[in-house]
């Protein structure tokens, strides 16, 4: 998939359109002959899938199908717990619930991929519109003499019972294993046909070293598939972007959603018969919602996509974490394990396992009630993510890029003597060798703060 002869400037120009001051529509290359109107916002309603999909169908004449293609229920260890016998109601996060109020906001597909289980499809069976899935996570070892490792995680679809104890085998699930063992995995979802994708490049797990951007980029060369992730910050996802348009790499967005809120970020893509001619070779007779996943997939392949994806941003990341993780862990019914639900803000985090200390809380009564009403104050929490955990977020997801960017520059200097070699590899860079302005310089951490849109919306 080839996304043009433009800088990467010109191609995030050219790509993403902006919805507004955190939300934009970026638009695949696989498209022949479409314009995207400059109003095209004014179609799109309340950006829901219902609504895009009518106003897409209006303004451009296009039937596309919606999926956000990593969805997490109850199942995952890191959602909220309900007991339903002290809540007195079905659990929100339920397989069930999930799956219903996915469709009821206009998603055609619906993949529900939880951390290294398949309890959910098991709960369920087979349903309209519900796709098999899984969220793996991988520990690949750095090969330094050393205890560090990178922590991994990719989304399979379509897989049944057998496949995925099959894929457990494959990666060592809970212990480490080698980027040989990746390579396995991806080269086991190719031979059963089963799509997969890189989930959140560049992210580092709770215990995992820092990501290292020669990893990252093999990664990157491994899958045929990226992620843009509502949970990330801008220069993470503008990375991934990076290494998408480099290798010719199709992305997807997603929502990475833990909390019953759906339809924010999330992939269109048309599906029929138009698209025999791609080189992917997935076929499925399972059920009429795979069949039409898998076509759905193969479009995305062939860059026929058009992505809704909206910015992580200080105020929403505080809503959500005040309403579905502070809140309800400070309430009967729900879980109150802080090892459970680690939100990767320092300062909240510590304060919970203080307030849910017993020992502590019982020994220090007022200051717990302080924390606790700080803790559920958007505006103090909203602080702490704007001081703390952006600010380390975007530092580190610099760095990357920094890295990344000698990477591909490396890679485009070495193409000279093999041009024709290099040229479906990295389209964009063959004729511009040498030159360091085909990247965009890192943003400032004042700039990716307080003017969030300048990385966007700059011109090339």
């Amino acid at each position: 998939m080839v996304y043009g002869r433009l800088n990467f400037r010109q191609a995030v120009s050219k790509y993403f359109i902006p919805l507004g001051r955190e939300r934009y529509m970026i638009v695949g290359p696989g498209w022949n002959g479409i314009h995207v109107p400059t109003d095209v916002g004014d179609y799109l309603g309340d950006f829901s899938p219902r609504a895009v999909k009518r106003g897409l169908k209006m303004c451009l004449d296009l039937d596309l199908c919606a999926a956000d293609l990593h969805r997490h229920t109850c199942k995952s260890f890191d959602t909220l717990q309900e007991d339903p016998k002290i809540t007195k109601r079905p659990p929100v996060l339920s397989p069930r619930a999930v799956l219903a109020k996915s469709l009821r906001v206009g998603m055609d597909f619906v993949p529900e991929t939880d951390h290294d289980t398949m309890a959910a499809h098991e709960e369920l069976g087979r349903q309209e519109g519900l796709i098999t899935g899984v969220e793996n996570t991988l520990k690949i070892e750095r090969n330094n003499g050393s205890k560090e490792y990178d922590e991994i995680h990719s989304c399979t679809y379509c897989l049944d019972a057998g496949q995925y104890k099959e894929i457990r085998k494959i990666i060592n699930v809970g212990e480490m294993t080698s980027m040989k063992g990746l390579e396995r995995y991806v080269r086991f979802c190719e031979q059963e046909s089963l799509p997969c994708t890189a989930n959140h490049l560049g992210w580092k797990g709770r215990y995992a070293a820092e990501p290292n951007p020669q990893r990252i980029y093999e990664i990157a060369q491994l899958f045929d598939v990226l992620e843009l992730n509502l949970h990330r910050v801008r220069m993470n996802n503008m990375n991934v972007f990076m290494l998408a348009y480099t290798l010719g790499k199709p992305i997807v967005a997603v929502g990475d959603l833990h909390c019953p809120i759906y339809g924010i970020s999330y992939t269109l893509a048309p599906i029929g018969e138009d698209d025999q001619a791609s080189h992917s070779g997935f076929t499925h007779s399972c059920c009429p919602s795979i069949e039409g996943f898998i076509s759905f997939f193969k479009n995305i392949l062939k860059g026929k996509f058009i992505l809704i994806h909206h910015d992580l941003t200080p105020t929403y990341f505080a809503k959500e974490v005040v309403d579905y993780y502070i809140s309800p862990s400070l309430t009967p019914g729900y879980s109150q394990d802080p090892n459970g639900r680690y939100t990767g803000i320092t300062l909240v985090d510590l304060s919970m396992k203080y307030v849910l200390n017993g020992g502590i809380k019982d020994r220090f009564p007022i200051l717990t009630r302080c924390v606790k009403r700080s803790l559920q104050n958007v505006n103090v929490v909203k602080k702490s993510i704007e001081t703390l955990y952006m600010r380390k977020e975007n530092r580190r997801a610099m760095k990357l890029h920094a890295g990344l960017r000698a990477i591909i520059e490396e890679k485009s200097i070495s193409s000279v003597e093999s041009v024709e070699v290099q040229r479906e590899a990295y389209p964009s860079f063959v004729g511009q060798i040498g030159d360091s302005s085909i990247l965009p310089e890192p943003m400032s951490l004042r700039q990716s703060l307080i003017n969030p849109g300048q990385f966007i919306h700059s011109e090339p």
